[in-house]
């Protein structure tokens, strides 16, 4: 389960998992608590204002589908085992060395720095203007 404070807690990530049975819902009002405005405020962000509306006045419960229907979960495990390897995965991909980060991070700039798109976003702010980036 995942209820008040916990969603409090998920709108702060950037990466939202969850097992397919878990619950999640905004309960602070069948709790009779006022919920954080800043959780609220994330949780709009998420997932649209009807939605937070729904959410937080009804303290509906949503199961992981439903939280990825939302967007409030980014990827829905099917099992606790699952969930467990897909997050080991996922952190291995970031599981690098201060040496390795910095190279990683030099390459990417070094490729901006030769990109004709640098020049247009320094421009577009000098000028005032939107920018209008090459095609990827």
């Amino acid at each position: 389960m995942c209820i008040c404070g916990g969603i409090n807690i998920i709108t702060t990530c950037d990466i939202r998992v969850c097992i397919e049975d878990a619950f999640l819902s905004v309960k602070e009002v069948d709790l009779a608590l006022v919920v954080d405005s800043g959780s609220l405020q994330s949780l709009q962000s998420i997932v649209g204002f009807g939605n937070l509306m729904e959410l937080a006045l009804t303290t509906i419960w949503l199961s992981g589908l439903e939280g990825k229907d939302l967007d409030l979960v980014s990827h829905v495990f099917y099992a606790q085992h699952q969930l467990n390897e897909g997050v080991r995965e996922f952190a291995q991909g970031w599981d690098l060395t201060v040496d390795q980060r910095l190279y990683f991070v030099a390459t990417l700039n070094s490729a901006i720095l030769l990109s004709s798109d640098l020049v247009e976003a320094v421009a577009a702010v000098k000028q005032k203007w939107k920018p209008n980036y090459s095609k990827l």
